[in-house]
């Protein structure tokens, strides 16, 4: 049998909520299969409504790459530098993980010359 308990030095009304919804992860300037060639970032917008973002992670063609958060506007975005291996047809991983362990992965693709 589960049960909660809990010690308070307020009254008032408690209640416990069930978080089990996934974080949302939305590419902002390009869509799946797009060239972009002539774009410098990728940009993500990732989005958890419940518990709030806890980590993420990108990867470009399964190498880790340093994507910068921007708390308030919900956005990660990868400017193009040294460390990305240039191939004409590429693969992005998110990871996003909420506050309470809901992970959502999601695979993109784009190509760039």
């Amino acid at each position: 049998m589960n049960y909660f308990e809990l010690k308070t030095k307020k009254l008032g009304l408690y209640f416990i909520k069930n978080d089990s919804v996934f974080p949302t992860i939305r590419p902002l300037n390009f869509k799946n299969e797009d060239w972009i060639s002539n774009k410098k970032y990728l940009k993500f917008k990732i989005v958890d409504k419940e518990s709030g973002i806890k980590k993420y992670k990108g990867k470009i063609n399964g190498k880790w790459m340093l994507f910068e958060y921007e708390y308030k506007k919900n956005l990660i975005s990868y400017e193009f530098d040294s460390y990305y291996l240039s191939k004409s047809k590429n693969e992005v991983e998110i990871e996003v993980e909420d506050m309470v362990g809901n992970t959502l992965i999601k695979t993109f693709t784009f190509y760039r010359n």
